[in-house]
């Protein structure tokens, strides 16, 4: 957009006066967009579907670790084990069997479909995130059948223009067990977390990588896990 100008011309009477007007670039203030909820571009205030937004500064605020812990405070979303559970609809299987009818995306594009079962949240840190859109309603249903329930879209951060680096580190201990019967082991348990990203542009290929190693003794007898996880995004942009 450009900046709006008034001026005033006087012409003589039988005479011609040229002026040159260049307009000066300018910002164009909106609300708040919605470009995936109902497949086009919306307020989000004056949509009529439900529609939830979890920011990348509100994960950080949480300190959330996975994305499904995130997805914990937004109203009407629960999990049943590792499954999302938008407004009781069956977005569960049992031992990986049915139908989950909350269709999953990264960036518009389907990770888990009704007939694949439970999601790896681990997939991708949560410190590649911009933001994870959550739609909820009848609305839904213009995804498919693997969407009835809802959608979950998460939003990858896109690539900087500069060299960046990320690093995050998470360490905690797990707490006594509540029942004495529960207890199977008198070592201290605990579980850490390490991600690592690098992002810049190169002319016009843009790209974004990322490393995490997840750890934990777990606070079950045979729940340990060592894991490592690379994720990779990778934009090019055309010529005009």
């Amino acid at each position: 957009g450009y900046r709006n100008e008034l001026l005033r011309i006087n012409v003589q009477v039988d005479s011609t006066s040229t002026i040159n007007i260049v307009l000066q670039p300018s910002v164009i203030p909106f609300e708040q967009v919605i470009v995936t909820g109902s497949r086009q571009q919306e307020d989000l205030q004056k949509a009529a579907n439900s529609v939830s937004v979890i920011s990348s500064g509100e994960i950080r605020r949480r300190n959330r670790n996975r994305l499904d812990e995130s997805l914990q405070s937004i109203a009407g979303v629960t999990l049943i084990g590792e499954n999302v559970n938008v407004r009781g609809g069956s977005g569960y299987t049992f031992l990986g069997l049915g139908a989950s009818r909350v269709l999953m995306l990264i960036d518009d594009v389907p990770v888990l479909t009704s007939d694949l079962g439970r999601a790896n949240w681990d997939i991708l840190p949560v410190t590649e995130v911009e933001r994870v859109e959550v739609l909820k309603g009848a609305a839904s249903v213009l995804y498919g059948s693997g969407g009835v329930s809802g959608v979950v879209n998460v939003i990858t951060r896109p690539p900087a223009v500069r060299p960046t680096f990320s690093f995050r580190q998470s360490v905690g201990v797990y707490d006594q067990p509540a029942h004495e019967v529960w207890k199977w082991t008198d070592r201290t348990l605990h579980i850490y977390r390490t991600d690592l990203s690098f992002s810049n542009t190169f002319h016009r290929l843009g790209m974004r990588l990322a490393v995490s190693h997840h750890r934990s003794t777990s606070d079950r007898d045979g729940g340990k896990f060592k894991r490592w996880y690379f994720t990779g995004k990778g934009v090019y942009n055309l010529p005009d």
